[in-house]
């Protein structure tokens, strides 16, 4: 799978949401910059609840980490 910009929906700090449309069923995948990659965290429905669920948690991560 190649991510261009165009496939990060939200960023906060390290952690950032990926628009996942290369599977059977398209997801939102809160994701974890570490460095030299990124893992997912938590993956969410690719449909308006699933969208705002996944930037929920990836503000939920960055707050904690930032503790």
């Amino acid at each position: 799978m190649t991510i261009t910009e165009k496939d990060i929906i939200h960023e906060n700090g390290k952690f950032w949401v990926l628009n996942n449309r290369d599977r059977k069923r398209p997801t939102y995948d809160v994701m974890n910059n570490t460095g030299t990659h990124s893992i997912t965290f938590q993956s969410f429905p690719h449909d308006d609840d699933g969208l705002s669920n996944a930037i929920a948690h990836c503000n939920y991560k960055a707050e904690r980490a930032s503790k």
